[in-house]
């Protein structure tokens, strides 16, 4: 055995334990990007299910109880919060035409984050007691 071959054995050392952190460095960026991937996609069924309740919930003004103009506020079953706006529409309607007996009000949708921060806004005009 010569000095030369022990030279050569710590030599294939050193490359395992740089090959070890590199196969280290590599599988940790695969785990962050699985994690970020997974939070993006709940992130995104979380925005679903807010649409789906938001626009369930527009459907259901006025049905339910009766429509009255103000600012009211809650929390969607994702924890996920909303503001509404009831104004009422101007009765008149367009020249000439015959003034409505049922009062008709604009609805803004604001659905927020939960940072309080908008996500969308959805908006309607209703008519207190008509079709939806």
């Amino acid at each position: 055995m010569s000095r030369a071959d022990g030279k050569d054995a710590g030599f294939g050392l050193l490359e395992a334990l740089v090959a070890l952190v590199i196969v280290a460095l590599t599988l940790s960026a695969f785990w962050a990007t699985i994690g970020s991937a997974y939070r993006a996609s709940q992130r995104s069924k979380s925005y679903a299910a807010s649409i789906i309740a938001a626009r369930s919930q527009l459907d259901r003004i006025g049905m339910d109880d009766a429509l009255q103009s103000g600012i009211f506020t809650g929390t969607y079953p994702n924890r996920v919060h909303w503001r509404m706006t009831v104004t009422p529409l101007d009765k008149q309607g367009p020249e000439g035409a015959q003034p409505r007996n049922s009062p008709a009000y604009w609805i803004s949708l604001e659905v927020l984050d939960r940072q309080g921060k908008d996500l969308f806004v959805l908006e309607t005009a209703k008519v207190a007691g008509g079709m939806p």
